[in-house]
C-alpha cells in the first residue's frame, strides 16, 4: 500500500508527541526514544522497502485477503443509485452533467480510500479486496473509549481466522 500522506510524517509525529505528552501517556523523553520515523520512510511511494515487498511472489499456501476502508459516506452502489435518481428527477439536458458527477464521485471515492491509503494502492494482483466503511483507524478500532460499536473490519478478520 502506498500512502502519499506519509510525506507529512514529521507534522503527524509532532502532533502525536504533543497529544501523548498532554494526556500523560508518555514522558518528554519518549520523543527521543521513539525512533526516527523509519515506518513513515518505508511507506513513501517508490520506497526501497515497498518496491522490494511488491516484487516478492505471494505464498501459494496462505490465503490472502485485503480489507480496505472507505472514508467517503457512500458505498459502491450508492453512486449509481444517486445518479439514477437525479436523472429521473431533473430535465433530460442535465444528463451529461449528472454523468460527469458520477465519474467525479467514483474517482474521488477511489482516491480518498480510507483517508490515508487510496483504494487503488490497496489492491494486490490476484488477491480479493473487501471494502468496509471507515477510515484508516475506524475500520479496525473505536475512536472513543466509551463506544460499544464493532469496527467494520473486525468481524471480517474473525471470520477469516475461524477454521
Amino acid at each position: 500500500m502506498i500512502s502519499p500522506s506519509k510525506h507529512l510524517r514529521f507534522f503527524i509525529e509532532i502532533r502525536d508527541q504533543f497529544h501523548n505528552l498532554f494526556n500523560k501517556e508518555t514522558t518528554w523523553l519518549n520523543s527521543l526514544l521513539d525512533g526516527a520515523g523509519e515506518a513513515g520512510i518505508d511507506l513513501l511511494p517508490g520506497s526501497r522497502f515497498l518496491t522490494e515487498l511488491n516484487n516478492r511472489p505471494l505464498p501459494d499456501h496462505i490465503d490472502i485477503q485485503v480489507i480496505a476502508g472507505m472514508a467517503t459516506p457512500w458505498s459502491g452502489g450508492d453512486i449509481p443509485a444517486f445518479i439514477q435518481h437525479l436523472e429521473q428527477n431533473l430535465p433530460l439536458e442535465t444528463q451529461p452533467a449528472s454523468r460527469a458527477l458520477k465519474k467525479t464521485l467514483w474517482s474521488m471515492s477511489r482516491t480518498i480510500g480510507d483517508g490515508l491509503v487510496s483504494v487503488d494502492s490497496a489492491r494486490l494482483n490476484n488477491v480479493p479486496l473487501t471494502m468496509v466503511q471507515g477510515t484508516h483507524l475506524t475500520m479496525i478500532r473505536n475512536i472513543c473509549v466509551s463506544s460499544q460499536g464493532v469496527p467494520p473490519a473486525v468481524p471480517l478478520v474473525l471470520k477469516m481466522l475461524t477454521p
